[in-house]
Order: structure tokens, then sequence, then C-alpha cells
């Protein structure tokens, strides 16, 4: 395996891949989100692949991992990274101080062709998530998701027009 060595101890200590006792052990969880937007391609992955499968199964014990993702966004370096922090971040509550640059970089990433689909369509559940909390942006949201639209693959495509009914009523209740 060409992984972190610290995952490589987790594999040799966890061999069955226990993701209830990884979710039991806050310190290891911290360390691979740092793993994950600190080394290069291809052992980034790992770390926050890892924390995404225990997040699946005890979404209580990555909780407080939300800042710390939050906090690492400009860091991250590959699509695949974008697009494991960015379900995250759509599922994590985190600090305002951080609402911001989150909306930035979603909204960048929605943006540009050049992002893969599923990065693009985790950043607009991400900013239909804070214009929930900012209906300042519905507007503006709305007219993003309105021009990637015409152009979209299928996927993001099904994803704009869910959003857009979601927007809808957003509008509809301010």
């Amino acid at each position: 395996m060409n992984a972190h060595p610290l995952i490589e101890e987790l594999f040799e200590e966890y061999p069955n891949f226990d993701t209830k006792t990884l979710s039991q052990n806050p310190k290891v969880l911290s360390r691979l989100i740092d793993i994950a937007i600190a080394e290069e391609r291809p052992r980034d992955w790992w770390g926050i692949w890892i924390v995404d499968r225990v997040w699946r199964e005890y979404p209580k014990s990555v909780a407080f991992l939300g800042d710390s993702i939050a906090n690492s966004v400009p860091d991250i370096r590959n699509d695949s990274n974008k697009r494991q922090f960015t379900k995250l971040l759509i599922h994590l509550d985190f600090s305002e101080k951080h609402h911001g640059m989150i909306i930035d970089f979603a909204m960048k990433w929605l943006l540009d062709n050049n992002i893969p689909v599923a990065v693009r369509a985790n950043s607009m559940t991400l900013l239909v998530k804070m214009a929930k909390i900012y209906p300042d942006i519905i507007y503006e949201l709305t007219e993003a998701i309105e021009f990637v639209l015409p152009h979209a693959q299928k996927a993001l495509l099904a994803r704009g027009k869910m959003e857009l009914k979601v927007l809808k009523k957003l509008k509809n209740s301010i």
C-alpha cells in the first residue's frame, strides 16, 4: 500500500477496517483530515475517504470535524477531495466564521466547467444550505444555477432542477 504511514498503521491496528473503533478515536479522525490536505495524490485521498466511511456509519462521531473540514477548504488540492469535503460540509455544521469562505469556494466550483460534475453538484447543494442561513444569496444562487443548467451534464441538470425548487420555496417564504 502506498498510503500515509498513519493510515498504514490504522490498517495494521484495525485489519478489518473497523469504522466503529475509528469513530471512537477523535484524534485519529482529526489527523485524517490533516492527511487529506497535506499529502500529495494519491496518499491524500485516503484520509478523507476513511472519514467519509466513518461518517456514513457513525455521523455523530464526525460532527466535531465540521470546522476543521471547513477551514481546510482553501488547501484542498485535488477534485476527489473537493467532492468528499463538499459532501461532508453539506451534512456537518461549521462555525459562522467559515460561511463566507465556503460560499465563495462553492460558487467558484459551481461555475467552473473544468470542475467535475460531482463537485459542482455538491457545491450547489452546499450553497442552497447556506442560502437557508443567508437569504440574501438566494437570487444570485438562482441566477448561477440557471446559468449553469443549459450546458450541464445530466447529473448536474437533475440536481440543479431539484435545488431550484428548494430556492423557489425559500424565495416564497421570505
